[in-house]
């Protein structure tokens, strides 16, 4: 699904969270990289943070 969303809509960056390190993980093995920007929703908890994808 990743890898569709990619090459068939042109996905550049997705959000998650900061401390789901697993999901951070699994979209670096799949060419996303952090950005370094991150955000609070209105009204949550906890930190998002950019992944964008490289170009390869």
């Amino acid at each position: 699904m990743l890898k569709f969303a990619v090459e068939e809509h042109g996905c550049e960056f997705l959000w998650t969270l900061e401390k789901n390190l697993r999901a951070i993980s699994f979209y670096e093995r799949n060419g996303f990289r952090l950005s370094g920007e991150i955000k609070l929703e209105s009204g949550a908890r906890e930190y998002l943070v950019k992944m964008e994808y490289m170009h390869i």
